[in-house]
């Protein structure tokens, strides 16, 4: 069985292209395992963007693993935003090929697109039965606007439980952080 890995990557892309992948996983890669890796997209892509590609995964003799990796897609088509993007529709003939769980999603559209359904993440859950242990976070401050040099840096933290807001949806990132915040942010 060949092991191909992707492992302990931070993968960022600011794109305007029609099509847009982090990590794209084509043609049985039996085996592959994508782990502890970071992928951000953001921009205004006119066409579909996704964390990570999944292209005719249909048979094999080895699961594609992918566990605990943060995905972030904060593309501004949200209608064709995702974390997970299957060409074909996911059904008992290729779920076996897959074990996914352990990740943190933060998408401003839906998790997946498998051929012609959107999913959300417990749809996904649902169909995949795989995946229990992952999570959305949705990280939406409304004084961190999109076009901020900051944002990615304050999603990306939030999303991860590292920096806090001043409340749900306010991060005050023009305040001063105290000595407090600054040892829970470096010892989160």
């Amino acid at each position: 069985v060949a092991r191909n890995f992707v492992a302990n990557n931070e993968i960022y892309i600011n794109t305007n292209a029609p099509r847009t992948n982090g990590i794209d996983i084509n043609n049985n890669p039996t085996g592959t395992q994508i782990l502890h890796n970071s992928v951000y997209i953001t921009g205004a892509s006119t066409g579909y963007s996704q964390c990570i590609c999944f292209n005719s995964i249909s048979s094999g003799s080895g699961k594609v693993i992918v566990r605990k990796n943060l995905f972030v897609n904060n593309n501004t088509e949200i209608s064709k935003a995702y974390i997970f993007y299957h060409s074909s529709a996911i059904n008992s003939s290729n779920i076996i090929y897959y074990d996914i769980n352990d990740n943190v999603y933060y998408s401003i559209g839906n998790i997946a697109y498998t051929g012609v359904n959107q999913m959300t993440l417990e749809n996904w859950q649902s169909v995949m039965l795989c995946d229990s242990n992952s999570k959305v976070v949705n990280v939406q401050f409304t004084d961190v606007t999109k076009d901020a040099w900051y944002y990615n840096a304050v999603t990306s933290a939030a999303s991860q439980g590292i920096l806090k807001g001043e409340t749900e949806t306010t991060f005050a990132p023009n305040a001063t952080m105290t000595r407090g915040e600054a040892l829970e942010a470096i010892y989160a």
